[in-house]
């Protein structure tokens, strides 16, 4: 079949944000247009990964091979509702179109499974996304991250954790909360601090193994998590809000 309508994503920066470009750029094309492009190109995407020099397309490292959505979905994403309280947002027909145009590429999903296996198993998951992100959103204060992980053991009957955190000192009071606290080896940390973000020498590989440990954790059962892209593509690839609770800075947190 001949593509007739191809759509360029160029912008984007790290990965969910990338995501998040690309699936409200495919939502405003539908309204632009009428319908959903054949073809969806993110080739110019996940740009900051690569060295210097690096010319390829590595947005199938990342993605699975774009589906074209049936006419008949009519959904909506606005890269904004990444700071939205995530049960104002109608879910059920988003899902479906992330399934059919941004689901994880076949290399992440192995490594999902990998880090499901063998790190989070049936242990409550937590996402504090810290440092630069201070800058697009307040901070959650550490104690009501706290607070909410007490809320969300109390559910789970345990109080056993896997902690992804780009902050060091979220994840050291966190564990002197609950010692029985792990995190992935493979994902760095650094101290506290809203002018650095965590980057290492190969970048390729840090994106590859962050987005595979956040879709490892959209599996599981119970998750709290602070408000941003990170958080949002995480409750994106779940399968529904129960068991979730979500914190939002100083206006604290709801449990879905």
């Amino acid at each position: 079949m001949t593509i007739k309508r191809v759509h360029k994503v160029a912008e984007g920066t790290g990965v969910t944000s990338c995501l998040s470009v690309r699936l409200d750029n495919i939502c405003a094309y539908r309204k632009d247009h009428g319908c959903y492009p054949d073809k969806v190109d993110s080739s110019r995407q996940f740009w900051w990964y690569k060295q210097d020099g690096d010319e390829r397309d590595v947005s199938g490292m990342f993605m699975s091979d774009y589906r074209k959505p049936p006419i008949s979905l009519i959904s909506d994403f606005n890269h904004g509702w990444q700071f939205a309280w995530y049960n104002e947002i109608g879910w059920e027909d988003l899902r479906f179109l992330v399934k059919l145009t941004c689901s994880p590429s076949p290399d992440v999903l192995e490594r999902a499974l990998v880090i499901s296996e063998s790190y989070i198993k049936d242990r409550i998951v937590v996402l504090y996304r810290g440092n630069d992100k201070a800058k697009e959103i307040e901070p959650t204060p550490y104690a009501v991250m706290v607070e909410a992980a007490k809320q969300a053991a109390d559910k789970a009957g345990h109080e056993r954790f896997y902690v992804q955190t780009d902050e060091l000192d979220f994840y050291a009071r966190f564990c002197n909360e609950f010692p029985d606290t792990i995190h992935l080896p493979t994902l760095p940390m650094i101290a506290r601090n809203p002018d650095r973000y965590v980057m290492p020498p190969n970048k390729l590989e840090f994106a590859l193994e962050f987005y595979a440990s956040l879709v490892a954790m959209s599996w599981s059962k119970h998750a709290v998590i602070t408000t941003g892209n990170t958080g949002l593509w995480l409750t994106l690839y779940r399968s529904g809000l129960p068991g979730l609770i979500q914190c939002y800075g100083n206006k604290g947190y709801k449990i879905y």
